[in-house]
Formats: structure tokens, sequence, C-alpha cells
């Protein structure tokens, strides 16, 4: 489980158990909190027009899910992206998510696998 440790961060970190946005695995079970994946086999619609906006409707989106971090499993957005599946991967790895990500979040947790970040709103 390439997540674990991300899971287990996150699950002491918020006693609230607010919502999480996870890009880039599908498997949410070791998460105590309500967790919306997103995986590399579909193209999110949270990610929808990412670039085209500079991540305005993105940040729309996730602020009307109420969630309160993000979390980015980097291992298998990498292995999925060998196998076909760049769409994910690639937003990730754009100027946009870096930007956003400075501007609205702060980054809680990184391991070899996962990064974690706080909505600041």
């Amino acid at each position: 489980m390439t997540y674990y440790k991300a899971a287990s961060f996150l699950n002491v970190y918020d006693k609230n158990k607010r919502p999480v946005l996870f890009l880039g695995d599908a498997r949410t079970y070791y998460f105590n909190m309500p967790v919306t994946a997103y995986t590399v086999f579909n193209k999110p619609d949270i990610l929808t027009g990412f670039y085209s906006d500079a991540g305005k409707s993105f940040m729309e989106k996730f602020r009307a899910s109420n969630a309160g971090f993000l979390v980015v499993n980097r291992t298998e957005l990498f292995r999925l992206k060998e196998a076909g599946f760049a769409a994910v991967y690639t937003d990730y790895m754009g100027q946009t998510f870096k930007n956003i990500m400075d501007k609205f979040f702060k980054k809680l947790y990184i391991d070899n696998n996962c990064e974690i970040y706080e909505y600041k709103g």
C-alpha cells in the first residue's frame, strides 16, 4: 500500500475527519474520513479546464466539495502514466498545479509515495 503512511498521518493529524480529495489512487480503505478518489483511469471532472482557466474551476469545485485536504499518490500516478494513463500525472506535474498548491494549500506531509496538502481557506 503506497498510501498507507500518508493515510495514517492524516488520521492522526485531523481529528475532525474533514473530507479528502485523493488524486492518483482508487484505494481509500485506510483513511478514517470521507474520501473522493480520482484515479488515472478517467479524467476527473474536478480537473476539467485545469489549464484553460489557470485552475479557477478546480478551486471552485474543491471549495464546493468541502474537502480539507488534497492527497496525491505520486507513485501510482507515475506507474500508471507509463501504462498510458497520463492525464492526471500531466496535470500534477504542471506549473498550474504548483501555483495552486502554493497559493491555496500548505504542504503537510511528504514521503516516497505521497504528498498531503491542507487547504488554507
